[in-house]
């Protein structure tokens, strides 16, 4: 019950939260930037798998409608680009569709313009290295 109740609270008060907007398109709410909201919804969201049976419907959707939507919609203010952390931030989306059977969402973080698939065919080298040139992505 702590776990869900983690969660009730962060979809109670998403909204609280004030977006920043850090320069570019690197837009935040829950973390100091987007990368970091990024990772705090991969571990959100695998918090609510295994809680997802035990939840129940309502309080499930309560989660999607106000933490985990809202986010997957902020981070695709952030980082329309190829880069490190837009695969970041769209692998952590994907887990939400996932989660909740969302279409909508899957296609776009992984058929969009800047979506998995294009992160992937963009970003990674003929030599199978990331673009970016930093061989701690490759080990």
């Amino acid at each position: 019950e702590w776990s869900a109740a983690q969660l009730d609270f962060y979809a109670d008060n998403e909204k609280a939260f004030p977006v920043r907007h850090l320069g570019g398109t690197n837009y935040s709410r829950l973390g100091g930037a987007s990368l970091t909201d990024a990772n705090y919804l991969t571990d959100l969201i695998e918090a609510a798998r295994l809680l997802f049976d035990y939840a129940g419907p309502q309080r499930r959707q309560h989660w999607f409608d106000h933490l985990f939507k809202p986010e997957v919609e902020l981070l695709n203010m952030s980082m329309q680009q190829i880069h490190n952390i837009g695969t970041w931030q769209r692998s952590a989306q994907a887990q939400v569709a996932l989660l909740y059977g969302d279409a909508a969402i899957w296609d776009h973080v992984i058929n969009g313009k800047y979506g998995l698939r294009e992160q992937l065919r963009r970003g990674v080298t003929s030599d199978y290295i990331w673009y970016e040139q930093s061989l701690s992505y490759n080990s």
